[in-house]
């Protein structure tokens, strides 16, 4: 079990993510949402959420060292907050990668789950995978395994995972491998027809050596790769 300051903060990160998707979830079902958009300025993060009318409500919070602050405006915008979503999942592929990085040249597969009680488990495997025990009433935020001395790319069994956790919760899920890591976000919550589209590329291995190409105009996905 990891319990340290990166830990804590990139939990926060991810933390500050559900809690916008709580408050949106809240907002009167006769107010339609049509999007939200996001600033954020070293450890504070501003978002206006974008409604069809008035509504009296908005928050302010501390999580750790993160400030935020959600508004309701009356206005048209069609964002998911990509930018902010981005931005968290970059942080997390950064702790995936520094936590797997030095296991990739050893002969067993290493899974990584950062938890919504602000702690990371570490879970050795074997060369060609890893059980992941399931932890009862605890979210997990961030998902990632090693490829013992291969690549960074996602296998037919590892994208099935991975749509199954991006729409059970779930907001990133990475596999690193010796050129770095590759992760897969959802941005809000995962639509239908992306989940779908998880489904077809897991049965492509061709597309799934590019999945920047191939998820360039999925709505409730993104990509990172460093």
């Amino acid at each position: 079990m990891l319990r340290n300051r990166v830990v804590t903060r990139i939990c926060n990160l991810f933390k500050l993510l559900l809690r916008v998707e709580e408050f949106i979830d809240s907002i009167p079902e006769d107010v339609e949402v049509y999007g939200f958009e996001a600033e954020h300025e070293d450890l504070r993060v501003s978002v206006t959420v974008c409604v069809s009318q008035e509504v009296d409500k908005g928050v302010e919070e501390v999580l750790g060292d993160l400030r935020l602050r959600i508004a309701v405006a009356k206005a048209m915008c069609s964002g998911r907050g990509e930018n902010l979503y981005n931005w968290v999942a970059r942080q997390g592929a950064r702790f995936a990668l520094s936590t797997l990085a030095p296991r990739v040249l050893e002969n067993r597969e290493y899974a990584l789950i950062l938890l919504s009680t602000c702690e990371a488990v570490l879970v050795p495997g074997s060369e060609r995978k890893v059980f992941v025990p399931t932890p009862r009433n605890v979210r997990t935020l961030l998902f990632a395994h090693s490829h013992p001395r291969g690549p960074a790319l996602f296998s037919y069994r590892d994208l099935l995972s991975a749509a199954n956790m991006l729409s059970d919760g779930t907001v990133e899920v990475c596999v690193v491998g010796v050129d770095g890591a590759l992760c897969l976000y959802r941005k809000y919550y995962l639509m239908v027809e992306d989940f779908e589209k998880l489904i077809e590329l897991a049965n492509s291995l061709e597309a799934t050596t590019n999945l920047e190409k191939e998820l360039i105009n999925a709505q409730s996905l993104g990509v990172v790769r460093i």
